[in-house]
């Protein structure tokens, strides 16, 4: 599940909420809804690329 691995690549869902300058709550949120297009795309500048926004999306669109 890609979620879990940008989870992983932060730390922790407090450092990737802090990251992205997000409450916890709505990182915890994105397990069920998905992670929404535009912090998809912070994620890929954040990880310099290693998660892509498009996988990102497609990852969360298939795993609901």
């Amino acid at each position: 599940m890609i979620y879990y691995k940008i989870i992983s690549h932060f730390g922790s869902h407090a450092n990737l909420a802090r990251a992205l300058d997000v409450s916890r709550a709505a990182v915890s949120q994105w397990r069920a809804d998905g992670i929404p297009a535009a912090r998809a795309i912070d994620i890929e500048k954040l990880t310099g690329g290693k998660f892509k926004a498009v996988d990102i999306k497609k990852g969360c669109e298939d795993e609901q």
